[in-house]
């Protein structure tokens, strides 16, 4: 059996429901560019071993950024269609305005949809919390 036909089942961070888990991507894809990344926990870097990402429901495979196994497809697929979007033009929108030539002004506006914004936020944020009783 190949490792990845395993599904992962447990208690989602967002709706609480016992159902099959899927990845997600904190941040998520429509926000940055990311590169493969090596992404260690400080106890490992401590004591010299990787056992945060043995006993959390992590992922240690970095191709697009952190990618976290606590939320439900439901749960995701309502966090991709609803509010990445807006919340993935925040940052790019965010993003071009202090890589532009011109120093920033002291006050920026960015136009965007706000719930949905803090509810994507609010969704990813639970989402990398690794303990169901931590992100309620």
């Amino acid at each position: 059996m190949n490792i990845q036909d395993i599904r992962k089942f447990g208690k989602c961070n967002i709706c609480g429901e016992e159902r099959e888990l899927s990845s997600d991507h904190v941040p998520p894809k429509s926000c940055l560019t990311l590169k493969k990344v090596n992404v260690e926990s400080l106890v490992s870097q401590l004591i010299g071993d990787n056992v945060a990402f043995k006993n959390y429901k992590l992922k240690n495979k970095f191709q697009n950024g952190v990618q976290y196994d606590t939320i439900c497809r439901e749960c995701n697929s309502k966090l991709g269609k609803h509010y990445d979007k807006t919340l993935g033009k925040f940052v790019n929108d965010l993003t071009n305005k202090f890589n532009s030539n011109i120093t920033p002004p002291p006050e920026i506006t960015i136009k965007t949809k706000p719930f949905r914004l803090i509810k994507g936020v609010l969704g990813h944020s639970l989402s990398a919390s690794l303990n169901y009783q931590e992100g309620k």
